[in-house]
């Protein structure tokens, strides 16, 4: 989902996602963000950058922090920026990861939570997450696990076992969910979406 130009003149005459990433070394901003993106399944093109290139600089306005730019938006360099980014982003791309397991698999059972994570009550945050599960209705295998919040990439670490494996949806309901984590949402949907 990731493609990568070294023309900086091309990245900028394009459109959607652009990341402008560390042109020699991965950073681990550079590789969180892929990650961010590739999770919520965002195709991205991104552009190798040198330190102190101008025509970079010129474009997203900063001098040695690798950014993101979508179409003719401001670009971000802030984790939570792109984070949300993404998430914004992911709403039309879930819909076609469920789109695909139906082809795929046929009936589905969807089940969804839209939420205030408990931490962020505490906080006065007004930060929300949105979870999917989406499971085909013959045998109960959960297909998909998709997550929009702050803590998303370290949660889909455990559920990317667990899916590998074969979980069914009655394995993922058993479980004990971690309290107070976003995670336990996941263990605890019990209505299907119409």
């Amino acid at each position: 989902m990731i493609e990568y130009v070294d023309d900086v003149a091309a990245a900028r005459e394009a459109r959607g996602v652009r990341m402008v990433v560390s042109g020699i070394l991965p950073s681990p901003w550079s590789e969180a963000a892929k990650g961010v993106f590739h999770l919520a399944r965002v195709p991205v093109l991104a552009v190798r950058w040198i330190r102190g290139e101008p025509e970079t600089i010129e474009w997203t306005g900063v001098r040695n922090v690798p950014s993101v730019v979508h179409d003719d938006e401001p670009p971000r360099t802030a984790a939570a920026e792109i984070v949300s980014l993404a998430d914004r982003l992911a709403q039309g791309a879930l819909l076609s990861a469920e789109a695909e397991a139906r082809v795929r698999y046929g009936e589905v059972d969807v089940y969804t939570s839209e939420f205030r994570p408990l931490k962020h009550t505490l906080s006065g945050s007004a930060e929300r997450a949105f979870m999917k599960l989406v499971v085909c209705t013959a045998d109960q295998r959960v297909l998909g696990v998709h997550l929009c919040g702050a803590d998303s990439p370290e949660i889909i670490q455990g559920f990317a076992v667990a899916l590998t494996c074969g979980a069914t949806k009655a394995q993922l309901d058993a479980t004990v969910g971690l309290h107070p984590t976003a995670a336990e949402e996941l263990v605890t949907m019990r209505e299907k979406r119409p």
